[in-house]
């Protein structure tokens, strides 16, 4: 299935042998799990966005995400390690990355509303040994809105 416009979904079910495409859309999910995926899931430049009303887990297997969006004020919760090759965005709500890493790339940037996150117990990579090790970050207690390709830079709380 191509999607060919942005949507706000409850949840999708990518079965075993299926393909969706979102690519170049922005595509919102409001349920707690809302993408079970087993099958081919496409999301070259496009967004997705988490915009629960109650605690939602972020969905990690098998997906790349282009751009990965927080903006759940309940909160969201890791349950693995996620790649995201643009940008990750935290625009309300507590991240919860329960140990897990996020992996963004080279080109990849953080973004976030000051005061409305919290990320725990989290390691944040970037490509190429640039990275950001924490074991609490409160975001309102970072002075810049975004990070990108820094080399040597490191927070330790």
């Amino acid at each position: 299935m191509n999607v060919t416009s942005s949507h706000n979904l409850s949840s999708v079910n990518i079965n075993t042998g299926s393909t969706m495409n979102i690519s170049n859309q922005t595509i919102g999910f409001s349920l707690t799990n809302p993408i079970t995926q087993n099958g081919t899931f496409t999301t070259t430049n496009s967004k997705i966005e988490y915009n629960g009303s109650s605690l939602q887990n972020i969905s990690t297997t098998n997906i790349i995400y282009s751009g990965l969006r927080i903006n759940n004020p309940a909160g969201t919760s890791f349950l693995g390690n996620v790649t995201v090759n643009d940008t990750f965005s935290v625009i309300q709500g507590d991240v919860n990355l329960n140990g897990n890493t996020i992996t963004l790339s080279s080109t990849g940037y953080l973004t976030e509303t000051p005061g409305k996150c919290i990320i725990r117990d989290s390691r944040i990579y970037y490509l190429y040994q640039e990275h950001w090790n924490s074991d609490s970050i409160e975001c309102r207690r970072i002075r810049s809105n975004t990070y990108s390709n820094f080399k040597s830079w490191s927070y330790r709380n």
